[in-house]
This record gives structure tokens, C-alpha cells and sequence, in this order.
């Protein structure tokens, strides 16, 4: 286990990347489409979405998600 802070919290987890802990707290399932309208940051750095499953976590994390919302 390992501790990130997700979105302003301490969590910790079991997951080894980005995308298993987005699947893990309902972000993303497991219809691709579910990626749309989010953007995840870490450490204050942008991830590409085709690169969260390759990001590996590390004790300490600050991980951010943010969500598209429609306005006018």
C-alpha cells in the first residue's frame, strides 16, 4: 500500500497506476468513453490519457482529476 493525495486527500491504495486508481474510485470504468470530459494531473504536470496506464504510482503522489462541465 502506498498514500497519494487524490484530490486534495490522503488516500491510500493498493494500485499500481494512474488508471487502476481511476478505476478504483469510479472516475473510469471500463467503457473507454468514460474518458471523456476528464483531465488528470500529477505533481502539477498534465497526464495524456493514453499514457495512464503507463504512469506508475509513487508514495506521495498529488494526483487531481478534473472534470469538463457545459456553461455559457
Amino acid at each position: 500500500m502506498i498514500k497519494v493525495i487524490y484530490n486534495g486527500e490522503v488516500r491510500e491504495t493498493g494500485c499500481s497506476t494512474l488508471l487502476e486508481l481511476l478505476k478504483e474510485t469510479g472516475v473510469v470504468k471500463d467503457d473507454p468513453r468514460s474518458l471523456f470530459g476528464i483531465a488528470v494531473g500529477v505533481n502539477d504536470e498534465m497526464v495524456p490519457k493514453s499514457r495512464l496506464d503507463q504512469y506508475i504510482l509513487r508514495e506521495n503522489d498529488r494526483i487531481e482529476i478534473f472534470t469538463m462541465i457545459a456553461g455559457g
